[in-house]
């Protein structure tokens, strides 16, 4: 009788998800603001998702670019909205 070899697939990791009354919102800008520890993580992903508990949406939003100051230190981080339909456009997170 022939055997076969089991290969388990790696579980991709889960996108974090944040909950909006974390964030500040800038009406005239469209975007939000935290400081980074107030997120808890090691590192800053490439993705994460904001739900909101007012009206039950989630949205993801995906790195843009990293914001440094003249030194070149990483003084904070620009995420995009994935979805057209988000109505905000940035989401800004200092490092703090």
């Amino acid at each position: 009788m022939a055997t076969a070899t089991v290969t388990k697939r790696r579980r991709k990791p889960a996108v974090p998800t944040f909950e909006l009354t974390s964030f500040t919102w800038t009406k005239s800008q469209k975007t939000l603001v935290v400081e980074a520890s107030d997120l808890q993580l090691n590192e800053m992903p490439q993705q994460f998702d904001i739900h909101s508990p007012k009206t039950g949406k989630v949205f993801r939003f995906v790195f843009g670019m990293p914001v440094t100051d003249v030194e070149g230190e990483t003084t904070g981080w620009y995420y995009t909205a994935a979805s057209d339909e988000c109505p905000v456009r940035l989401v800004m997170v200092y490092n703090d």
